[in-house]
């Protein structure tokens, strides 16, 4: 009867222990999820999910009420957006290129630029030597990854005459395409067969909506917490196990190998003039980010994919060791070290590699448009001043309208064609229904 008491004893305790781990469980959500100032230094989703492998830390971020907020009028394609309308996609600046080459700059905060800083449409359409015959336009957008960075440039760059596109990416982006969600719901593509399928468009109009339909999936916070903590003695194959690290990576590899070639092979199908940019997270504090080293995936994936298309890039780490000014302990001059954001000199080297790289093919006249190119944004706004003027009750308005503004009714007809073209042509609407046709 012995064991019979044990067994009864041991049934116990694990139902005891099991008991004491919910309630303890329950009682750390409580003050997790509390507005309490008590318990403010819990709300910090860095103790819970990795922020380069799970979505579940962005939406952990947004929760404890992060700096960055989800956008109040997300982009149903994108997510969010930056310096251009959310219908035709159209740049806020393009009608500035006028006659000249547009330089079309994709990517993200990188190549956006931080706010204290000289951004490359400022260093370049201020050159001399680049603006003489081009105007750079920046599509860059903070918090963008690989796969956004991808469908923006699809859907804009042949609207534009003869571009020269610069399709720029921080090496971290890549951990960013797996995610549906970062400081907003995102866009994201899941491997099928050989090729892609985008997931998740048209985006939710309501974040909170997303959040609550679209969960956080940790199941308990306190093994969490353990986990992502300095008291964590367990040894790297069962980190691994728990994180998740090498399977995440693998993923990321095949994932972003995939779509790095569909952009690269549109952009050469398209015969337009391109320079891929590949900026650096760098940081005196991690060795796997420093200037110099390049023993880490995102390095080797992209220097194996560029030189399997055989494509013209600029590395941004090659272009530190190269400058005089490196001493090999001066990273301040090249980065933000509170950001890892480059710095306006830095802007100015990467700046002077994209005009030599323009430059070079200015001569480059190639009439050819491929077939399934779209009118261009100046085409489609030439046809429609085209319109106004063979419609009488049209040109009527427009006319009504220039001599109340003072203005010749030329340039009356060409501001109205240009707001048509921002306003009402519709191209993510079509990008939208194209990404979710059954």
């Amino acid at each position: 009867m012995a064991w019979r008491k044990w067994a009864v004893n041991l049934m116990l305790l694990a139902g005891s222990t099991t008991l004491a781990v919910l309630a303890a469980e329950w009682a750390f959500r409580r003050m997790l999820f509390s507005d309490g100032p008590a318990f403010a230094a819990l709300r910090d989703a860095n103790l819970y999910a990795d922020s380069f492998n799970e979505a579940d830390h962005w939406k952990l971020y947004t929760l404890f009420g992060g700096e960055y907020r989800p956008p109040e009028d997300p982009h149903p394609l994108l997510g969010w957006r930056g310096a251009f309308k959310a219908k035709s996609l159209l740049h806020d600046d393009a009608r500035s290129v006028g006659n000249k080459r547009p330089v079309l700059l994709y990517g993200d905060s990188y190549a956006q630029c931080m706010p204290e800083v000289s951004c490359f449409q400022d260093l370049l359409n201020n050159d001399t030597l680049f603006n003489r015959g081009h105007h750079l336009l920046n599509y860059g957008v903070g918090g963008y990854g690989v796969d956004q960075i991808t469908l923006l440039f699809e859907q804009t760059f042949l609207r534009y005459e003869r571009p020269f596109v610069v399709f720029s990416l921080m090496v971290s982006d890549m951990d960013r395409s797996p995610l549906d969600w970062r400081t907003g719901q995102k866009p994201w593509f899941a491997l099928e067969g050989d090729g892609l399928r985008l997931q998740g468009v048209p985006i939710d109009p309501d974040p909170a909506h997303y959040l609550a339909t679209h969960p956080v999936t940790i199941s308990s916070y306190l093994w969490r917490r353990f986990l992502y903590s300095p008291a964590n003695v367990l040894p790297a194959w069962a980190n691994d196990r728990f994180k998740g690290w090498s399977a995440h990576t693998r993923h990321k590899q095949e994932l972003n190998t995939r779509i790095l070639d569909r952009a690269i092979e549109r952009l050469k199908a398209s015969r337009v003039d391109f320079v891929v940019l590949v900026f650096h997270y760098l940081t005196p504090d991690q060795q796997e980010w420093m200037v110099g080293r390049e023993d880490n995936w995102r390095d080797r994936l992209l220097r194996e994919r560029l030189a399997f298309h055989q494509v013209p890039y600029i590395w941004s780490k090659d272009l530190i060791l190269a400058d005089p000014a490196w001493t090999g302990a001066n990273l301040e001059k090249y980065m933000l070290l509170d950001n890892g954001h480059p710095t306006t000199y830095f802007n100015g080297l990467i700046a002077a590699e994209i005009r030599k790289a323009v430059l070079a093919r200015a001569g480059n006249h190639d009439p050819r448009r491929p077939l399934f190119a779209p009118p261009t944004y100046a085409e489609m706004a030439e046809r429609t001043a085209r319109a106004i003027r063979q419609d009488s009750t049209w040109l009527a308005s427009v006319r009504a309208n220039a001599a109340r503004n003072g203005q010749a009714l030329e340039d009356r007809i060409t501001e109205e064609a240009w707001f048509v073209v921002r306003e009402q042509l519709d191209v993510t609407g079509e990008a939208v229904r194209a990404y979710t046709r059954p």
